[in-house]
């Protein structure tokens, strides 16, 4: 295993590590890995699973910038297949940032996964221990996160569905000075409520959007690497 490290002339620093092995058969040296492993950090050799077989390990300390948005941290790790090293999994560290934990949630919801999704969302907006990645993203995220978890409780006929909207109107009672998703969310519940109808419902939200356009650029805002948001993926029936 051997690793280079070169870096541009804006000081941005890459190891290139590469694998190789001695064939005796062949009478040459042949790679051990698809390519040579560009990575921000300097990977390091570890049997992390205790099989007796030593991984490569590639940390992942850099949790972002301004133009990347937030990234997770952790670390790759490449384990021998019975030829090559591979990919073989990623440990990854829990989320530190509050949006990183509602993308999270939005990914669930989607992927159907919703009992994931409805955890990830109360996460978002109770967890104090997650921080801000824009300044008010403690007063932002968790209207955004209680209005989807109205959704996803509306979609499952989840019980709990009556406690969420209390608790949209117990925390924004002047919606003229709350996030505009509390409004989004009260208007789709009062939709809801009147027509027993998800599409009814989310075409008032989607008028509620096209009137306030900051219900998708407040969204869009975390960087290049993040999700980027639609008014038609926001209320998605």
């Amino acid at each position: 295993v051997f690793t280079s490290r070169a870096c541009d002339e804006n000081d941005d620093c890459r190891y290139r590590t590469q694998m190789v092995t001695f064939d005796q058969v062949r009478g040459r040296f042949r790679n051990l890995l698809e390519g040579a492993l560009s990575s921000a950090e300097l990977p390091r050799l570890e049997d992390v699973d205790a099989d007796r077989v030593t991984e490569l390990i590639v940390p992942q300390t850099d949790d972002g910038n301004a133009a990347s948005g937030p990234l997770r941290t952790g670390e790759i790790v490449y384990d021998w297949n019975g030829a090559i090293f591979v990919r073989s999994f990623t440990n990854e560290d829990p989320p530190r940032f509050r949006v990183q934990v509602a993308h999270e949630a939005d990914a669930a919801f989607a992927a159907g996964d919703y009992a994931a999704a409805a955890l990830l969302y109360r996460q978002t907006a109770d967890d104090a221990a997650l921080e801000n990645w824009q300044n008010d993203d403690s007063a932002i995220l968790p209207a955004y996160a209680l209005y989807r978890l109205l959704l996803l409780d509306s979609f499952t006929d989840d019980p709990r569905l009556v406690e969420t909207q209390a608790r949209l109107l117990n925390a924004y009672p002047d919606l003229a000075t709350a996030p505009v998703y509390a409004e989004m969310a009260l208007r789709y519940w009062a939709t809801l409520q009147a027509t027993n109808n998800l599409r009814s419902a989310c075409n008032d939200v989607r008028a509620i959007m096209a009137a306030r356009p900051e219900a998708v650029e407040l969204l869009n805002r975390y960087g290049s690497r993040s999700p980027v948001y639609t008014a038609a993926a926001l209320c998605p029936f």
